[in-house]
């Protein structure tokens, strides 16, 4: 919402902040979510109920998603550990347990507002891996081959794309100040939406609009007063003097 309103409607405002924004867009964020359901069901099939873009509603998500997948890890550690080395599974963490967890709460998160996306889509798919080569450096080729002719293939429709694009994929057309705050390890919106502005930013030549900071830690949104404060702080020096900071 920050990020729309700053592009959307500048004038309205002298500056922006975003903290643990999903500044990559939505179709992004769904991406990561659908591709990280999608591949824990290659290697653990039958675990969870429902699928990627189907799910029932869940009445218990500790004993309906959490419970079934963290057995699973736990008698078959080996898929998940194939999972943290799938460049499109990258899973955020400094350790195996950060990393697990990252994955149980994605799984619950994606439980819960599957069906409430394709409300918005009129029941539409929008997660779309028909096209996606699943990769790895780390992981044998005849594992890569496996996932990639076997794990289930999904299609956007035209609709949901649509839906996606306008709710919303960043323009880059940035004219007024902002500045963004991520955890480097956030398990909800990975860091590399931060990237992925800066590079739209760049490319519609507003870079000089764009400053990030970066919270070294895992978590999503559990700043410090004196993080968020003081990236307030810088906000309001920028507009105020029109110097920006340093980058």
């Amino acid at each position: 919402i920050v990020q729309a309103l700053a592009e959307e409607k500048p004038s309205q405002y002298d500056g922006a902040l975003s903290l643990c924004g999903v500044v990559g867009g939505t179709a992004m964020e769904t991406q990561y979510i659908g591709q990280i359901r999608t591949v824990f069901d290659f290697f653990y099939p039958g675990v969870l109920p429902g699928n990627t873009t189907q799910m029932p509603a869940i009445a218990d998500i500790n004993a309906q998603i959490v419970g079934p997948a963290l057995g699973a890890i736990q008698d078959n550690p080996n898929g998940f550990g194939a999972m943290t080395m799938i460049d499109q599974t990258a899973m955020a963490g400094r350790s195996s347990t950060e990393m697990v967890t990252t994955l149980l709460r994605v799984l619950g998160l994606h439980s819960l507002e599957a069906n409430d996306l394709l409300g918005r889509t009129h029941g539409h798919g929008l997660f779309d891996n028909s096209a996606t080569t699943y990769s790895s450096t780390a992981l044998p080729g005849f594992l890569i081959g496996a996932l990639n002719g076997g794990v289930t293939r999904y299609t956007a429709t035209p609709d949901a794309t649509q839906w996606l694009a306008h709710n919303y994929q960043p323009s880059g057309k940035l004219n007024i100040p902002m500045v963004t705050l991520h955890k480097r390890f956030d398990w909800l919106v990975p860091f590399a939406h931060e990237t992925a502005y800066r590079q739209i930013v760049t490319a519609a030549g507003n870079g000089g609009n764009l400053r990030q900071r970066t919270v070294d830690d895992y978590g999503h949104c559990e700043f410090s007063g004196q993080a968020t404060i003081g990236s307030f702080l810088e906000l309001v020096n920028w507009v105020n003097t029109g110097v920006a900071p340093a980058p």
